[in-house]
């Protein structure tokens, strides 16, 4: 978050469980604040339904499980990049 006051990123790439006290999600709300076009991909090696739900309701770009290949990601970021 302190970066992201000076550093405005246009796409976030984070994992779904960061820390005991914040997941990636939460991040993505927090960084929207400040950029409301932010487009999220989330990564994670655990799946769960409500978890793809949470995704949506965030307006989370890309939902990408563990492990996946580092082309699947670079084209996420690229598409995710994209001007709407």
């Amino acid at each position: 978050m302190d970066i992201a006051q000076r550093f405005r990123p246009d796409v976030l790439v984070a994992d779904w469980m960061l820390c005991d006290t914040q997941c990636g999600l939460d991040l993505a709300r927090s960084l929207r604040q400040l950029n409301p076009r932010l487009a999220t991909i989330i990564i994670t090696g655990y799946y769960a339904p409500d978890l793809q739900a949470s995704t949506e309701e965030a307006l989370v770009h890309a939902f990408i499980q563990k492990p996946f290949e580092p082309a699947d990601l670079c084209e996420a970021v690229r598409q995710a990049a994209r001007p709407a």
